[in-house]
């Protein structure tokens, strides 16, 4: 890798694309680098869903974990070849949450013979980017502006009716290890100020939290003091080893309160349930965190469709332990949305899983709400082994 102008380069060997998401969290000046300037990513084979690879299991395609971790840089670009179609042919651009251009020499006659005619120059600017393509042989010569869009506003409510809820597994203030904190007295006011920072920075209205501590530091030091201090409403339940629920919000209260053990159950899991009210409707928000057995998760999430599928208004978030996302085929057949692994694709929100073991652990589903827009928080990885999901709701009924 190398730096160009504050932008991360980086370039895998061949067979080793996927290990970009291990090397980025090795190098945590890198991937605010990432955030605030963009990535510069060049592969082998095209990144699964991009471009000429868009096809999962096609051999022009990698095995879909580049995507996944790309998405989380909306800066983001990345080159790649292996399908040897010329990089000035339609769809040799892909944009969606990130930017993928084919970059690879098309010609495969032989060496005595004339080609790889074909010249790709991409610029940078601060609002802007250009990607020129020209093909020396025919003549051919595009080029395509694309617009940096402006950071998002300070403000909550970017849009009528549009608010945001974000789910972390926060690891008990032990970055994920174990169910209790490690963080000294002395550590505590740097600790906390590094948690609000993360918390502060995706700017939510509401926030869905599993794996709390009501006690943030061994000095006894509370998180509800120390981290959610900028939150008007804070619900949390009861602390069981790696179990603790709450939900949060900066300025809505949270009514009618109610915790639930599950039926079926070999960890002590369960959900927490509670009332708020948002744009003047009554909306049900509810976090959980299920169990690891699959025989357990499945009674656990239908128990969660049988209680709440009938809500007009229910958002229900948490860590869902899957390890299929058809697990989650309850939810969607009774009527929910799913930001993670719906039409917004499968995003990897855990730091030691592969997407294509685990895909979409945490998630947020959602009735009476359309979904505008999903995004991560990668810089959480600092603080827990999860990363925090963000997503912009519309309310529709």
């Amino acid at each position: 890798m190398l730096t160009v102008g504050g932008i991360p380069v980086v370039a895998a060997d061949w067979k080793h694309e996927g290990e970009l998401e291990a090397f980025m969290y090795a190098r945590p000046d890198l991937r605010r680098a990432a955030v605030e300037n963009g990535i510069i990513f060049v592969q082998h084979p095209h990144p699964q869903g991009t471009v000429f690879g868009t096809v999962a299991g096609s051999w022009m395609a990698d095995d879909g974990r580049a995507t996944c971790y790309l998405r989380m840089f909306p800066r983001a670009w990345s080159f790649s070849g292996h399908s040897h179609i010329p990089f000035t042919a339609p769809f040799g651009v892909w944009r969606g949450d990130f930017t993928a251009a084919s970059a690879g020499s098309y010609y495969l006659g032989p060496p005595t013979a004339t080609g790889g005619s074909e010249v790709m120059v991409l610029a940078l600017w601060r609002d802007h980017a250009e990607l020129e393509r020209r093909d020396l042989g025919t003549g051919f010569h595009e080029t395509t502006v694309f617009r940096i869009g402006k950071p998002a506003s300070s403000s909550r409510r970017t849009a009528e009716r549009e608010f945001s809820f974000a789910q972390w597994n926060i690891g008990h203030f032990s970055f994920g290890r174990h169910g209790d904190t490690d963080i000294s007295a002395e550590d505590a006011p740097e600790r906390a100020a590094a948690y609000r920072r993360a918390i502060d920075g995706i700017d939510a209205d509401f926030m869905g939290v599993c794996e709390f501590s009501h006690v943030f530091d061994k000095g006894g030091g509370r998180s509800r003091d120390l981290v959610f201090g900028s939150f008007r409403s804070l619900e949390a339940g009861s602390h069981f080893g790696y179990q603790c629920n709450a939900i949060a919000a900066v300025e809505a209260p949270l009514r009618r309160v109610s915790v639930r053990n599950y039926r079926l159950r070999s960890q002590r899991t369960y959900w927490i349930a509670c009332e708020t009210e948002v744009f003047g409707k009554r909306v049900m928000m509810v976090e959980t965190h299920l169990d690891l057995s699959a025989n357990e998760r499945k009674a656990q999430i239908a128990e969660l469709v049988a209680e709440f599928g009938r809500e007009e208004r229910v958002i229900v978030s948490g860590d869902f332990n899957v390890s299929d996302i058809d697990e989650f085929r309850p939810f969607t057949e009774a009527g929910f949305i799913a930001a993670n692994g719906g039409r917004f694709g499968t995003i990897n929100t855990h730091r030691r899983r592969r997407v294509d073991i685990t895909p979409a652990i945490d998630n947020v589903f959602v009735k009476g709400f359309s979904i505008r827009k999903v995004r991560t928080a990668d810089d959480a990885l600092e603080l827990s082994d999860h990363r925090i999901l963000v997503c912009n709701l519309v309310i529709t009924k």
